[in-house]
């Protein structure tokens, strides 16, 4: 089983002066700075109100940029060295270039440790603590080394000036991974984490609970070329299970991971829509489905794009799948199928009403329904004002715009959305469906309509 979740420590970008806004850092170098010169003047011996040479400036100042990279060793060696002591699980070390562990554990900034918390009970947030401040309390013991260094008269001066870099360096890393903050970009820093972990344990369990299913439901969701996801029963109830999660985070993306497969799948078998060899055992997935889609459309704490995308395309693909098992023939308002499908289309423009495929899923909905007019209503003005859509998006509303003209009894303006959509998706299941039925109402009424469209624009359908 893939590890559950880790704590990861980061220094260098994401701690240090950089781990604060670009505000915070440029005062915290101004003043480490500051202290490097001063420091310097009274190791020369330099008299009041003068400053050092500037050979005597630039070594402490080397030192100290140097030293704000190199104090990556000393804090990442302090949180490997505390999680041993503490036998909290390793799962990898960064260290520049040095990368120890899984390679999973690994990405990431220039230096930081993961430990994997959750195989971790007893006095967890009291262990978790000591080993996240044990990285900036080793850049501080190493800083209190070199200032003995720097303070020695019988050292050579040189090597107290930049003795007097690396303590400053070392004071600015260890200090500004104490004193809680975070980045620029929302990143914790060691202090904060540590003073999350004593005063917010419970909070800081359900990170690492929320961690472990995210993995886990990373693992579901990934199989391996050799073994597809619907083979895999207990995957699949792993990523249902976590479709209802109160947890937002965890419900969208097993949500999204599980229905992102059933629609790639089914896809594949409507590929061909009206023809007789369509395997209609690949979409049928998709409606053992269809109650946990509709919950999660409903969730308000979804964002709306994605309870759109979940709930448009699965009533979109379940339409296409039902129309297919009954060609020629009406649909049934209120059968239980059509009930679901509108119910799920309803929820996806709901979310998001100026989504042409939202529009296009719920307009196909009320065709199924025996509401021609609101079809038509929903796609006359917006298919063409959104003339930067996809092509494929744009031919689907036009074929079912042209639908409901059709049953609306304008078959002039439904033969020429059927020439617009065909010329900008001619093998869409839609398109086809709609110049097979106008071009066979053309030869009922002895007025044959070529399948291959004219210079018909999308406009010109108004």
């Amino acid at each position: 089983m893939a590890p559950g979740s880790w704590v990861r420590l980061v220094v260098g970008e994401d701690a240090g002066a950089s781990s604060r806004g670009p505000r915070t850092s440029s005062l915290l170098a101004i003043g480490a700075g500051c202290l490097v010169v001063l420091w310097a003047r009274r190791l020369v011996g330099a008299p009041p109100g003068s400053l050092p040479g500037p050979d005597q400036t630039l070594v402490p100042l080397v030192g100290f940029f140097a030293g704000v990279l190199l104090h990556v060793v000393p804090h990442e060696v302090g949180h490997a060295v505390a999680a041993l002591v503490l036998r909290l699980p390793v799962l990898g070390i960064a260290v520049g270039p040095l990368r120890i562990g899984r390679p999973g554990q690994l990405a990431g900034s220039s230096g930081h440790v993961r430990v994997d918390a959750t195989r971790v009970q007893h006095a967890l947030p009291t262990r978790m603590a000591v080993f996240i401040l044990a990285g900036p309390a080793a850049n501080l013991a190493i800083a209190a080394v070199t200032a003995s260094v720097a303070d020695n008269p019988s050292s050579r001066l040189d090597l107290r000036l930049a003795m007097a870099g690396l303590t400053a360096a070392g004071l600015l890393v260890g200090i500004a991974n104490l004193v809680p903050g975070t980045s620029s970009q929302g990143v914790a820093n060691d202090g904060t984490r540590a003073l999350r972990w004593i005063t917010q344990p419970s909070r800081e369990r359900a990170q690492i609970a929320l961690g472990r299913d995210l993995s886990n439901l990373q693992r579901a969701a990934s199989p391996s070329a050799d073994r597809r996801l619907a083979a895999q029963p207990a995957d699949l109830d792993w990523l249902r299970a976590a479709a209802a999660d109160p947890r937002p985070m965890i419900a969208g993306r097993a949500v999204t991971a599980l229905v992102s497969e059933r629609i790639r799948r089914a896809s594949g078998a409507l590929a061909g829509v009206g023809a007789a060899d369509v395997n209609l055992s690949l979409v049928q997935p998709l409606w053992e489905d269809t109650s946990l889609v509709i919950r999660y459309a409903s969730r308000l704490d979804q964002p709306a794009a994605t309870r759109a995308a979940v709930a448009a395309n699965v009533a979109l693909l379940l339409s296409l799948s039902y129309m297919a098992q009954r060609p020629g023939e009406s649909t049934d308002p209120a059968s239980v199928e059509v009930t679901t499908i509108a119910r799920m289309a309803e929820l996806g423009f709901a979310a998001r009403r100026d989504w042409l495929p939202a529009r296009t899923a719920l307009a196909l909905a009320r065709l199924m329904q025996d509401r021609p007019s609101e079809a038509r209503d929903l796609l006359r003005n917006h298919v063409v004002a959104v003339s930067d859509a996809d092509p494929l998006e744009r031919a689907r509303a036009m074929a079912v715009w042209g639908f409901a003209e059709f049953e609306l009894g304008d078959r002039d303006r439904a033969k020429r959305l059927a020439a617009a959509a065909y010329r900008l998706a001619p093998e869409g299941a839609l398109t086809l469906s709609l110049v097979h039925r106008v071009s066979a109402a053309a030869d009922q009424d002895d007025d044959p309509v070529a399948t291959q469209p004219s210079e018909a624009s999308p406009g010109s359908a108004d």
